[in-house]
């Protein structure tokens, strides 16, 4: 007798996960068209279509021109991930220093600050991270409610 893990899936979920693949995908091969999408993370096209939709009225990805390869009929729109859709915050403690790093949603860094600091106490550690967070936040580039992660 098999026992159950209790991890089911619901449309939801699933959902999720195709928007995670098909960012994903977009991030290797962007600009991309719905098709090369499609193809690169196994989807329908109708799915991508969705997809592709919903992640635009969330402010994710953007349609930056066509194709105009010799392929006959309409040229395909290309897609890529808009810089602005999304901001992460990176941070590095070790033994010799800290450096905290800010990233756009393409992965361009946008903010960098470190410091050389050997073994520094936990409570002063603590205090120059929540100090270069701070900064990188109040940065004009970076809006709060589009910051992913840190």
């Amino acid at each position: 007798m098999k026992t159950s893990s209790g991890r089911g899936s619901n449309s939801a979920n699933v959902r999720r996960y195709n928007e995670r693949l098909l960012l994903q995908a977009l991030r290797r091969t962007e600009p991309a068209s719905k098709a090369d999408l499609a193809r690169h993370a196994n989807l329908t096209s109708t799915a991508v279509g969705s997809i592709v939709e919903s992640l635009d009225r969330a402010g994710l990805i953007e349609y930056s021109g066509r194709r105009l390869d010799g392929q006959r009929g309409q040229p395909a729109s290309l897609i890529r991930l808009d810089p602005r859709g999304a901001f992460g915050i990176g941070v590095r403690l070790d033994r010799t220093g800290i450096e905290t790093v800010l990233v756009n949603f393409a992965g361009d860094l946008l903010a960098r600050s470190g410091i050389d600091r050997v073994l520094p106490h936990p409570a002063a550690a603590l205090e120059i991270v929540t100090r270069d967070i701070e900064r990188m936040l109040a940065c004009s580039a970076c809006s709060a409610r589009r910051n992913a992660s840190v």
